[in-house]
């Protein structure tokens, strides 16, 4: 089965079933042609306080969490950004910067999530090459 987000009509299915059918979570995910364990994430994720799930929110809540991923470093300090630029600027290297962050109990991501970083900053490294 292959990877895809639901759509606003299978979530409007999902609601039809789960509130009005009393279907389980089970019988939901094969009358979607779904995994099980997406249907009870859905569920998890979207089912308010009260109990209901409803389809628009959860399409909403949804669309939200896909953007807020895109948004990278969101949940790093300005500090250590600060910090792992000057990094990057004196030339070392994202695993030297993460075991030296390390080292002094300070903030720090993973020497792969400083990559992107010098993408953003700097254009991506270029081969002697080009």
């Amino acid at each position: 089965m292959s990877h895809h987000h639901l759509t606003s009509s299978e979530r409007v299915e999902i609601y039809k079933l789960f509130t009005q059918e009393k279907c389980s979570k089970a019988e939901i995910a094969r009358r979607l042609g779904r995994d099980r364990s997406s249907i009870s994430r859905e569920l998890r994720r979207n089912v308010t306080e009260e109990g209901w799930y409803l389809p628009d929110t959860a399409q909403k809540k949804a669309k939200e969490r896909r953007q807020n991923a895109k948004e990278k470093f969101q949940k790093v300090s300005e500090e250590t950004l600060k910090e792992i630029r000057r990094g990057l600027q004196s030339y070392h290297s994202p695993k030297q910067i993460v075991g030296r962050r390390k080292r002094e109990a300070k903030e720090t991501v993973s020497h792969e999530t400083i990559y992107p970083m010098i993408d953003q900053d700097y254009g991506g490294l270029r081969s002697c090459s080009q």
